[in-house]
């Protein structure tokens, strides 16, 4: 951005001013070119040294009275060697409180000391025998006479002049210069020259107001702006905690999701332990009469019925037949049967051959186990259904939730995806607004006509007035000191910064922002498909699923289901467990007892019998234990497939859930770099309001004010001229013996020096107006050279 600055307007004001004070000073020559003013004039002799020796008042007709009244004006002349100083002073002063009411409509009162509004002429006569004659800031002419006339012009009051002026002028040689001091009231707001002063005040206010008026709409839209600003950054900083609480509630899951994979591993693993256990339970309580308990147990029900012809009771009648039997034939006789069965109970110790009892045993303790509120499928039913709750709770807070009072994660994303996409596009507009804002304050400060940015919505602007070089610095200022138009640019560049995709040189932008907000909702809730499980919530949704399979209570295949199973069979087992082992001992006394029951076949008998009664009990329950583990293992098998596929998806899903807590970190760390580039731009705001704009409207509001108490002070001044000692429109004359006579001198010598007087005043006046426009152009073109 380029600044141009015009220095025409410095240079017209101080042009207009030096041609209105030159001006002024014509008209003051023509009025007391005259020795008569309208309402007379009031004559004063004085001595060599300025003190009042006489006066007289002459009236316009010509009347000479005495004038009592206190003259508005003196002077005093001071000689020392070669240098006479002539101190003019307007002794009328009066201390008034002027009332005014400024452009916001207010009334303002301020206590001013007013002077009588004169404007005055020194002419003072050297005589030609006087030499190096030199009078700063006078005109000085040459009669035919050789005699020189030394003219000053003075405003004799305030805020146009100053009340007490004094002037000098050097000459060596003989002679003694002769001084006439002439002054009358004026208007300042009717006087040719003069009402310049006041007309350039009122275009002064209104050019202070115009720029107040564009100093107080930047203020308040900076302020707007900075609410604005402010929002944003709550915003950014509550969604910044946000982040952080997400990132930090992932990261602590990760560490549970990853046991939970592990610990369904772990359960997988036990329930195929389980199902195979439980396999080899079944098929030793099969049916089968030579593997299973239960086929076993009915041989030797069978084998002890009163069957005569089977049975060991009936046998027993016919001990001799039966008795020997074939070996390793455990139906055809009582002795080899008896040894199989007590085989068979007994076992012979070892782990392939454990023996019937301690298998029963065995399987007792196991389901114990296994039916343990503590540790068994109770507390594994307690601990997948705790795990279900904490699956679903997960998978609900991922949301949508459809409910705006308890949003789900996805819901708050996608609040935060709309509030970054909403704050890119106001950001976007604050960036066109900065933009806007700086090509007005250019346009102001350069003065002049601006087409407009049509690319940033700006409007057209007309042709400014442009601005001083104070007001300038102010509102453009250098790379030392900037403006507030250089500020308005750095802030949009750092604006505009952040609202570019991101790059390599620049990654933490808004947009990019955006696309890790976009990644973490994908990452979360992105649909399957072919080999991929899909997000977080489709995992946990899958898991929730195969735990609701697990443990429905209406499932027959299901954990429940086994766990009934389970306690069935551990009573069953409970039950079958004594009777084995009753059935190993007995087992072992009928052997003994076949093998002595040539001696004692009525013991046999008897013992039969009770065998016989035995093994029905033991059958029975051997049934029962058959058919629970036989549920069991069905229930076992379900548990062992579900857990299969809970520990898959588990797995897969603490594969997935780092990508997930690496995002919200992400996210967590964007935000962490967002936050402090938009409380930078905040406070670069706030600068520019307490620092350029605020007071600039200030300085233009008190430039204002104080034009208006000057077009005050003027027009009360006005009013004092009524007041004029010896009546309105008189003039003052003191002049020393000799000096030029007044119009009441009827000689005509008197009419030729008036002539002369005013030829000469006249000639003073146009010198004075050279004087003036050569100086305002002179400086008209420094300023703008400058």
């Amino acid at each position: 951005m380029k600044t141009h600055m015009s220095k025409r307007q410095a240079s017209t004001r101080l042009l207009a001013l030096c041609l209105g004070t030159s001006a002024a000073l014509i008209v003051p020559s023509a009025a007391l070119g005259a020795d008569l003013g309208t309402g007379g004039t009031v004559r004063a002799t004085i001595g060599d040294n300025g003190s009042v020796t006489s006066v007289q008042q002459v009236a316009a007709n010509g009347a000479t009275t005495a004038f009592s009244g206190q003259l508005p004006i003196k002077m005093t002349i001071t000689h020392t060697g070669s240098t006479y100083s002539y101190h003019v002073e307007n002794t009328f002063t009066q201390t008034q409180t002027v009332h005014y009411t400024d452009t916001a409509g207010t009334e303002r009162h301020t206590t001013v000391s007013l002077q009588l509004p004169l404007v005055a002429q020194l002419g003072v006569d050297v005589p030609k025998s006087m030499t190096n004659l030199d009078a700063a800031g006078a005109s000085i002419t040459t009669g035919a006479n050789g005699v020189r006339h030394v003219l000053w012009n003075m405003v004799l009051f305030t805020p146009l002049g100053s009340s007490a002026q004094d002037v000098s002028l050097t000459a060596g040689g003989s002679g003694k210069p002769i001084a006439e001091l002439r002054a009358t009231p004026v208007d300042p707001n009717t006087t040719a020259g003069l009402s310049a002063k006041t007309q350039d005040k009122t275009a002064e206010f209104q050019q202070e107001d115009f720029w107040a008026g564009y100093a107080s709409g930047g203020n308040d839209g900076l302020k707007k702006l900075g609410s604005g600003v402010g929002q944003i950054l709550d915003g950014l900083t509550k969604l910044l905690a946000g982040a952080s609480e997400l990132h930090a509630g992932l990261a602590g899951s990760l560490t549970g999701t990853q046991q939970a994979a592990d610990g369904s591993t772990q359960l997988a693993d036990g329930a195929k332990q389980l199902t195979a256990g439980l396999a080899q339970i079944h098929g030793g309580l099969s049916t089968d009469p030579t593997s299973g308990l239960t086929g076993g147990l009915a041989l030797i029900h069978a084998g002890l019925s009163n069957d005569p012809a089977t049975g060991l009771t009936g046998g027993l009648r016919l001990i001799h037949k039966g008795l020997a039997g074939k070996t390793g034939d455990p139906t055809s006789g009582l002795v080899p049967g008896l040894t199989a069965i007590h085989a068979g109970l007994a076992g012979d110790g070892t782990a392939a051959n454990p023996g019937l009892t301690a298998g029963v045993q065995a399987i007792a303790g196991g389901l114990d186990q296994l039916d343990d509120p503590n540790t068994g499928l109770p507390t594994l039913l307690t601990q997948m259904t705790q795990l279900r709750g904490i699956i679903g709770q997960l998978a609900t807070g991922m949301g949508p939730t459809g409910d705006p009072a308890h949003p789900g994660l996805l819901d708050g994303l996608s609040l935060v995806e709309q509030g970054l996409s909403a704050g890119i596009t106001q950001l976007g507009t604050l960036d066109a607004g900065l933009y806007c804002g700086w090509n007005t304050i250019i346009v102001a400060a350069n003065g002049q006509a601006s087409p407009g940015a049509p690319a940033a919505g700006c409007p057209a602007l007309p042709a400014l007035p442009g601005v001083d070089p104070l007001t300038k610095a102010i509102l453009v200022g250098d790379a030392t000191t900037p403006g507030v138009a250089l500020q308005l640019e750095g802030a949009q560049t750092a604006l505009h910064a952040s609202l570019q995709p991101p790059s390599v040189a620049n990654p933490n932008t808004l947009p990019a922002l955006v696309l890790g907000v976009q990644s973490l909702e994908a990452a979360i809730s992105h649909p399957a498909a072919g080999t991929d499980p899909g997000g977080i919530k489709q995992i946990l949704l899958q898991i929730g699923a195969g735990l609701d399979t697990a443990l429905d209570v209406n499932n027959p295949t299901g954990l429940p289901a086994a766990l009934a199973g389970v306690h069935a069979l551990r009573v069953g087992a409970d039950i079958a467990a004594p009777g084995a082992v009753a059935l190993r001992d007995g087992s072992a006394g009928a052997l003994d007892g076949a093998q002595q029951l040539s001696a004692g076949s009525a013991k046999a008998l008897a013992g039969s019998k009770e065998l016989y009664a035995g093994s029905g009990k033991a059958l029975a329950g051997s049934r029962k234990l058959y058919a629970g583990s036989g549920d069991a293992l069905n229930g076992s098998t379900q548990i062992r497939d579900g857990l299969a596929k809970l520990a898959s998806g588990l797995r897969d899903g603490a594969k997935q859930f780092p990508q997930a807590v690496d995002g919200a970190g992400q996210i967590a760390s964007g935000l962490g770099q967002v936050v402090p580039g938009e409380q930078q731009v905040k406070d670069g705001i706030s600068q520019v309001l307490s620092g350029a704009t605020g007071p600039l409207q200030d300085q233009l509001t008190q430039a204002s004010q104080n034009a208006h108490q000057q077009i005050a002070v003027l027009n009360a001044a006005t009013g004092l001229g009524t007041q004029a000692p010896g009546g309105t429109g008189t003039s003052y004359v003191l002049a020393q013996p000799g000096a030029i006579s007044l119009a009441a001198s009827t000689t005509s010598s008197g009419s030729s020096h008036t002539g002369r007087n005013a030829a000469l005043i006249a000639i003073g006046g146009v010198i004075a107006l050279a004087i003036g426009l050569g100086a305002g152009m002179a400086l008209g073109r420094q300023r703008v050279s400058a």
